[in-house]
């Protein structure tokens, strides 16, 4: 096993994470893409740092995950999308994670743009747990 360090929402990191498995391992059986981080504001208290870094990590760090993912998972492999159901419980302080919610995998973009490689024989499962 090895452990690679890096931050979802950088693409660099990303592109080496993938390519140390292209080179290690050749494919990936399985991903499961969970890059999730919530952080607690109220509305009126929301700023443009606060929404960029819930956004980066968890709809455009998962979004890119799964992209650069695909070329290594050959026929037969899993991809397992988990989301929260936040979006649907009105927490509050917890607008931008909720809005963020909509932007995963339940949300559409995922179940849309993993259709296709389903197609070609890679399986998708969306998961979202009830955490509260």
């Amino acid at each position: 096993m090895t452990g690679v360090q890096g931050d979802v929402s950088n693409l660099g990191d990303l592109d080496r994470l993938f390519a140390q498995i292209k080179r290690e391992k050749g494919k990936l059986d399985s991903v499961f893409a969970n890059a999730g981080v919530a952080k607690i504001a109220p509305l009126g208290k929301v700023t443009e740092e606060h929404y960029d870094s819930i956004f980066n990590t968890n709809v455009k760090g998962l979004l890119f995950t799964v992209q650069k993912a695909l070329p290594l998972m050959p026929d037969g492999t899993s991809i397992i999308l988990n989301a929260s159901i936040v979006a649907s419980k009105g927490l509050p302080a917890n607008s931008v994670y909720s809005g963020n919610s909509l932007g995963q995998p339940c949300g559409g973009w995922g179940k849309r743009q993993v259709q296709r490689k389903e197609r070609e024989g890679i399986r998708r499962v969306v998961r979202s747990e009830q955490i509260w």
